[in-house]
């Protein structure tokens, strides 16, 4: 794809059209995030329990940018996914939104120390931009097995 096409998307993306930014694919950005930005649109509650990592509607540019960078995404691809994570951002604040996190993704410093420090303080910060709840699964829990993260949507 020419380079000015990619620069319109992500220029597109970064305004936020409301026509949907799901509707047109992104290169770079596999078609199954778009159809999760849809649904989330749609949805009237949101629940995110993440096991290993900040769930991706609540990381910051700089924790997205390395977990993406650890679970092997190409470097072209990266600023793309982020915009299109950034535009999934928006709808915190319309929908009701609760995140579940284990103690350990708190203590895992994807990016180096800085970075877990700005991610922590957009976490305490989240209620200002409505945000229902973060709630921290403590380390030695044991009543309820979590094995893998997921994303529950009611609509």
């Amino acid at each position: 794809m020419p380079a000015e096409d990619r620069d319109e998307i992500l220029a597109e993306l970064a305004a936020g059209s409301t026509s949907g930014w799901w509707d047109r694919p992104i290169p770079g950005v596999p078609e199954d995030v778009g159809t999760l930005g849809s649904y989330e649109a749609e949805a009237n509650e949101l629940v995110s329990v993440a096991t290993a990592v900040i769930p991706g509607l609540l990381q910051t540019y700089e924790t997205a940018k390395a977990i993406m960078a650890a679970e092997g995404t190409p470097p072209g691809d990266i600023e793309g996914r982020w915009m299109a994570r950034l535009r999934r951002q928006q709808i915190l604040g319309k929908v009701d939104y609760t995140a579940y996190i284990t103690e350990a993704v708190l203590h895992t410093s994807w990016g180096g120390q800085d970075v877990l420090r700005e991610q922590l303080g957009h976490l305490l910060r989240s209620q200002e931009i409505g945000i229902a709840g973060i709630r921290v699964i403590p380390h030695r829990q044991t009543d309820v097995l979590l094995l893998h993260t997921w994303h529950w949507m009611r609509f």
